[in-house]
């Protein structure tokens, strides 16, 4: 197996989550200490946070395992009694994977509904292997892998905006104090963080993982015709 660390789904789904994170670290010294800030110290900074993306989709297991119910939509979707797709096409989509593999004809005439949940999880992973090349269901991946990256990073990204703002709302009370000004980039910085959090809060959903699964799900089923 040839494994690409720069593919599309590294980069898009968990690199840019794990950026979009952190980022408030950087946004936050940088505002607050522009003085100290010069191509060593940013190069530095840059090269730690970068490292530290690795270890956040470890943190995210760690603290998030369980947490996100993943529903198999597209096994649902392959079940007689399912409504996503007509009688019609889903024959269709039968006898395509009975021409795949023969073994997947036992989706016609399942002995108990738990043999036909297995055969539909087994076609499922059988299409997600053959589909790995496919442009359309790649597109869909990521997307619901950022979303579920982001999801799971919510409650580390809420914390590090609070803790970023208790930082930086003392830092501009002792500039006013011994300074008697604040500079611009201070508030920004509170800005920046404020910005943020709401993000976090507001701009997150549970909604977007469930949408972004079926549609990941839909679409891995009508590549059924490709195979």
């Amino acid at each position: 197996m040839k494994l690409n660390l720069h593919d599309s789904y590294n980069i898009r789904a968990r690199l840019c989550p794990s950026i979009i994170l952190l980022s408030p670290i950087p946004l936050t010294l940088f505002f607050c200490f522009k003085d100290i800030y010069n191509l060593v110290t940013s190069s530095i900074l840059i090269c730690v946070l970068m490292a530290l993306t690795n270890y956040i989709p470890i943190l995210q297991r760690y603290l998030c395992e369980g947490k996100i119910s993943t529903i198999n939509y597209a096994a649902q979707y392959l079940e007689p009694n399912d409504q996503t797709f007509d009688s019609t096409t889903k024959k269709r989509y039968y006898n395509k994977l009975a021409e795949c593999n023969p073994c997947f004809s036992q989706l016609f005439h399942p002995n108990s509904n738990e043999e036909l949940m297995n055969y539909c999880k087994s076609a499922v992973s059988y299409i997600r292997n053959r589909t790995r090349d496919n442009h359309l269901v790649l597109e869909e991946n990521i997307n619901h892998g950022f979303c579920k990256n982001m999801i799971l990073n919510r409650p580390i990204g809420i914390i590090l905006c609070i803790m970023l703002s208790l930082f930086s709302a003392p830092y501009c009370f002792l500039l006013a104090y011994f300074k008697k000004t604040i500079p611009l980039g201070a508030y920004v910085s509170i800005g920046s963080n404020i910005l943020f959090l709401l993000f976090w809060i507001f701009g997150i959903k549970n909604e977007m993982l469930e949408q972004s699964a079926k549609k990941y799900a839909q679409t891995l089923i009508e590549a059924i015709d490709t195979l």
